[in-house]
C-alpha cells in the first residue's frame, strides 16, 4: 500500500517516528490542533498533552491503568479527522519503509477519530468508511468490546462534541 504524504504530514509523523517517549507506549492519534501556534516544532511535541483533545482523552484513562503500573498511552493531536487518518497511514508506511530508526510498535498504534456528520471513505482499511466501523464497534448504543483487537485499530467515536462534557 502506497499512499501520498504531504511534505507537512511526513514531517508530523516522522516527529511522531522520531519521539522517544513514544517506545513501548500505546500512541492514540486523536483530532485536534498540533499546536496553538500552527507550526509544528519539537516543543509543540512536548506540549500537545495539555491541549484540548488529548488532554480530555488523557483524562479518560482508567484508575485501574495508572494504578497497574503500565505507561500511559500516549495521545497525540493530529488535526481533524482527515488529517488523523492520513496520520495513522502515514506512520504505519513510513515505520514499514524503515523500522529500525522508529520507536513506533505498529500494533500499539491507534486512531481515535469522531463520528461526525459525514462519513470519511477509508481506501486502505478492512472497512469502507468511519459510519461502518462506528456500527461495528457498538451494538445499541454499547461499547462491543470484545471486537475491538482483533479488528480495530481505526476508532470511531459517537461524539460530535465532546467538549460538551
Amino acid at each position: 500500500m502506497k499512499i501520498q504524504l504531504t511534505l507537512e504530514l511526513e514531517e508530523h509523523c516522522r516527529e511522531i517516528l522520531n519521539d522517544r517517549r513514544i517506545k513501548g507506549r500505546v500512541v492514540i492519534l486523536c483530532e485536534g490542533g498540533t499546536d496553538q501556534r500552527g507550526r509544528l516544532s519539537p516543543q509543540s511535541y512536548r506540549q500537545n498533552d495539555r491541549l484540548p483533545d488529548s488532554n480530555f482523552y488523557q483524562a479518560c484513562v482508567p484508575t485501574w491503568w495508572r494504578q497497574q503500573g503500565k505507561p500511559l498511552p500516549k495521545f497525540v493531536n493530529s488535526g481533524d479527522r482527515s488529517k488523523v487518518i492520513s496520520t495513522y497511514f502515514g506512520l504505519r508506511e513510513l515505520h514499514a519503509c524503515n523500522p529500525e530508526a522508529s520507536y513506533l510498535n505498529p500494533y500499539h498504534l491507534f486512531a481515535l477519530v469522531d463520528l461526525d456528520l459525514q462519513s470519511k471513505r477509508l481506501d486502505h482499511y478492512a472497512y469502507p468508511d468511519s459510519e461502518k466501523i462506528f456500527h461495528a464497534l457498538y451494538q445499541d448504543g454499547r461499547f462491543r468490546s470484545d471486537n475491538l483487537m482483533l479488528h480495530h485499530h481505526i476508532l470511531v467515536t459517537g461524539l460530535v462534541h465532546k467538549e460538551a462534557y
